[in-house]
């Protein structure tokens, strides 16, 4: 359609057969397309939209000029005897660059070929050549509008039939909504790209006020040093405030850094051991807490060991001693048991 309406140049720069974000098997990468000429995409001499017919007369849930979705299937017998055809609306707009490319995977007994996004290992639309599939955005009402009748106070209400009163449920949507939902359905799409080899973590600290500018910049500096040179890529560094106090606020740094190009686990976690090392030494050197409201561990022991006070120490492995004599509760998590050298373990011992 594209084609037949603006020209080859258009539906060449619209909808490529291949884009520079691709992941081609055998390593090769296409140029961009041209942008189409003027002569063949001119919108001063576009004319007013034709206006579109209702999708079907008297359709009660249809606007006047409001398309209907166009998700067809034609059995074989009605597509001139050839395979069956599926036509899938997503429901997407266009948008330059395309999102999408083409993949075909194949294994023993199994070929599909399809469309799939950046990231996604498997197809979103394709055939396997027996089977064809599709999705489509519904953009479905999902909420109930419900009349209640206000309390004596703005934060009550009288429940259903004589329920009594009961307090409303405040829930933040807007840009803090949408944070919030992102930042819970995180840790799910970290544990796809940790599959992909990519490194996605956090790491905390905290600091005073009139220290926290100078230490915010060079965190972030040192950081994605450190990280660049563990992963031989540039990687991008975050922060934001979990908490704040009157004396000072609890920087949560996020990073994200490519592990390996084949995918390995096993590489990229040496690589994020080494990267944890390096924020650990980076944080204490500059001044913050080795870690913050996850607490110390096993893997923030090094920084905690320089900055516990001495006679803190001795008063925890005093009070260690009294209550676990024979050290058998978490040895050397914090401290080591008296009179016994743990050292540190876990996946940071020995680095």
């Amino acid at each position: 359609a594209i084609r037949d309406a603006l020209g080859p140049a258009s539906l060449a720069f619209f909808a490529p057969l291949s884009t520079a974000d691709d992941a081609a098997l055998d390593s090769s990468s296409a140029a961009p397309a041209p942008i189409p000429p003027a002569s063949e995409v001119d919108l001063r001499k576009a004319g007013e939209a034709p206006a579109v017919a209702s999708a079907r007369e008297g359709d009660p849930w249809g606007e006047a000029g409001t398309p209907g979705s166009n998700s067809i299937a034609v059995a074989g017998a009605l597509a001139g005897g050839g395979p069956a055809l599926l036509a899938n609306d997503m429901h997407l707009h266009l948008g330059v660059p395309n999102i999408w490319y083409r993949v075909t995977l194949r294994w023993p007994g199994h070929d599909e070929t399809g469309v799939t996004l950046p990231g996604n290992p498997g197809l979103v639309a394709g055939s396997t050549g027996r089977i064809a599939w599709g999705f489509t955005n519904s953009y479905a009402g999902t909420s109930d509008v419900i009349r209640v009748d206000p309390g004596p106070a703005p934060e009550l209400y009288h429940g259903p039939k004589g329920t009594g009163l009961s307090q409303f449920e405040v829930r933040r949507e807007g840009a803090a909504g949408q944070w919030r939902n992102a930042f819970i359905r995180m840790p799910y799409g970290r544990n796809l790209s940790v599959g992909l080899g990519m490194i996605g973590d956090t790491f905390e600290t905290s600091i005073t006020w009139d220290r926290f500018e100078s230490f915010y910049e060079a965190v972030r500096e040192r950081a994605a040093k450190a990280i660049g040179e563990i992963c031989g890529h540039e990687a991008g560094v975050s922060c934001r405030f979990t908490h704040v106090y009157p004396d000072g606020p609890a920087p949560y740094f996020s990073y994200s850094a490519v592990g390996t190009a084949e995918g390995k686990l096993q590489d990229s976690l040496a690589r994020w051991r080494d990267i944890k090392a390096a924020t650990n030494e980076i944080t204490v050197s500059l001044g913050g807490t080795v870690t913050h409201h996850h607490a110390v561990g096993r893997d923030h022991r090094p920084g905690y060991e320089k900055q516990i006070p001495p006679l803190f120490r001795a008063a925890l492995t005093a009070a260690k001693t009294a209550l676990d004599p024979g050290g058998v509760m978490n040895p050397g998590v914090l401290i080591d048991p008296a009179g016994r050298k743990v050292g540190q373990r876990g996946v940071l011992g020995g680095v």
